[in-house]
């Protein structure tokens, strides 16, 4: 009988331990999502509205460069929705050169990397907002530091493998 109680408690134990363990984990995912649940709510209409959101913009931007393209999918759509929307009102004006076609080859996984991209390179600095070119090659570069990391999951292209080695 007493080998048995000493059995269930060690149970019990084992199985508070990884309840523990659990809760740990989730308590520490959940604290370090961001949570782009509203970002179809946020109004913009007028200039001053794209202007205010700037902030949140590159927060969506930022999100998307860090974090793999195969990871937090709901809220890596919601932010390129998100990207999309401003980029269509904001006076910085995009312009898609060659690069865009040839580094994200349509794809739905390099596409939000790339506008990402191009919206951090537009808000870095207003010089650079003034200027598409200008936008464009630090956004390239942006990319290109993404696809060059592979913790980021996304596997570059043929035009994208070439520029990664000649960096090198």
């Amino acid at each position: 009988m007493r080998i048995n109680i000493e059995i269930a408690r060690t149970m019990l134990n084992y199985r508070l331990t990884i309840l523990f363990l659990f809760a740990f984990f989730l308590i520490v995912n959940v604290a370090n999502a961001q949570n782009f649940i509203g970002l179809q709510d946020v109004e913009m209409e007028e200039l001053e509205d794209y202007e205010a959101r700037e902030g949140l913009v590159l927060d969506c931007a930022d999100f998307l460069l860090e974090q793999p393209f195969d990871e937090f999918e709901r809220d890596r759509a919601r932010c390129a929705a998100f990207l999309i929307r401003w980029m269509e009102g904001t006076d910085i004006k995009f312009v898609l050169g060659d690069d865009f076609v040839k580094l994200s080859d349509g794809s739905e996984e390099s596409l939000p990397v790339y506008l990402a991209a191009l919206v951090k390179a537009a808000l870095s600095d207003e010089k650079t907002a003034e200027d598409s070119d200008r936008i464009n090659e630090e956004a390239r570069e942006l990319f290109l530091d993404y696809c060059a990391d592979e913790s980021h999951n996304l596997k570059p292209n043929r035009y994208t493998r070439k520029l990664l080695k000649q960096r090198d």
